[in-house]
């Protein structure tokens, strides 16, 4: 059965006429977690056995938001893209997420794959409680029964677990939220970021406290509880120290939630800019201050010790 149009489509250029022989790990993967990585390590396994490369094929948008139920991001698409490969994937590939993908019958999806003239399926490894096709019908038995029928290998990955919870992209999301950032960066062996766009702020902190802000609006990336922290900000491939303040702002009572930060080296106009932060620590819990005078001796306190962290980081 031959379909005229392919599930997927390479992150990376290939030569048109190259039939590439491949080993697939499917799934979300998004923050490419411990488990995430054991899936990525079982298809290198198959791969090395049959003389395939390893392929990580990742859906976009994530499958739930066609039911208004997407998670927030813990990454964006090309830092995981860029994580897959670190995890030893070989190449990467994005499966477009649509009405009209998520009603293909889960035998149509795997006839989808095995038929694809671009690549020879050698293998293909999942979570053992993943679901696909429409209304979620496919399963590990069903991959199964295809593999035995076509010809390829299969590996349904155990969940894995810290000695506490079974490890997901939803228990780092609720870490992260209860600021357990420590637990959460061991599961994603990396620092926890946020991703978005610098967007107009009330401008208070430049010009009554002498330490002009970037307000960020968050797009990817899980925000953890209020309070300060020391970060990289990464603009423009360049990382550069920063202060950052989560929360309410209450000296102001301006009530809104927001992400202000502060650059230590640099007081440049980054409205309209997009900013990746890297928390590297917890400074402490915002405060609300008897006058903004309080708060801005604070302020260059925390400035100093944040200072003084990222240098010892760096």
């Amino acid at each position: 059965m031959q379909f005229s149009e392919p599930l997927f489509t390479f992150d990376q250029e290939k030569k048109r006429d190259e039939r590439l022989r491949l080993a697939l790990a499917v799934g979300v993967f998004d923050g490419v977690h411990a488990g995430h990585r054991k899936i990525i390590e079982s298809s290198r396994s198959i791969a090395e056995r049959n003389s395939a490369l390893v392929c990580a094929v990742t859906f976009d948008p994530h499958p739930k938001s066609l039911f208004g139920e997407a998670p927030q991001l813990l990454v964006t698409p090309e830092r995981r893209r860029r994580l897959l490969l670190d995890a030893g994937a070989d190449m990467t590939a994005t499966i477009n997420f649509t009405a009209q993908t998520a009603a293909l019958p889960p035998e149509e999806f795997l006839f989808r794959l095995i038929s694809d003239p671009a690549f020879e399926l050698s293998g293909l490894c999942v979570g053992e409680h993943w679901r696909f096709g429409s209304r979620g019908r496919g399963n590990k038995e069903l991959i199964k029964e295809f593999a035995s029928r076509y010809g390829f290998e299969f590996c349904a990955v155990p969940e894995l677990n810290d000695g506490s919870d079974i490890i997901s992209s939803t228990l780092i999301r609720r870490l992260i939220e209860q600021g357990n950032l420590p637990r959460a960066e061991k599961l994603l062996d990396s620092r926890i970021r946020l991703c978005g766009k610098v967007v107009h702020g009330f401008g208070v902190a430049g010009r009554e406290l002498e330490t002009p802000t970037a307000n960020l609006d968050v797009e990817y990336g899980v925000v953890p509880p209020n309070g300060v922290y020391a970060c990289f900000a990464e603009i423009d491939g360049v990382i550069h120290p920063a202060a950052v303040n989560i929360g309410v702002a209450p000296t102001y009572a301006v009530g809104k939630r927001r992400v202000e930060v502060h650059l230590l080296d640099s007081q440049a106009d980054l409205y309209g800019r997009n900013i990746g932060l890297e928390i590297c620590k917890f400074i402490r819990c915002e405060q609300k201050f008897p006058d903004p005078g309080a708060l801005k001796k604070q302020i260059m306190t925390d400035i100093r010790e944040i200072g003084a962290v990222l240098t010892a980081l760096r």
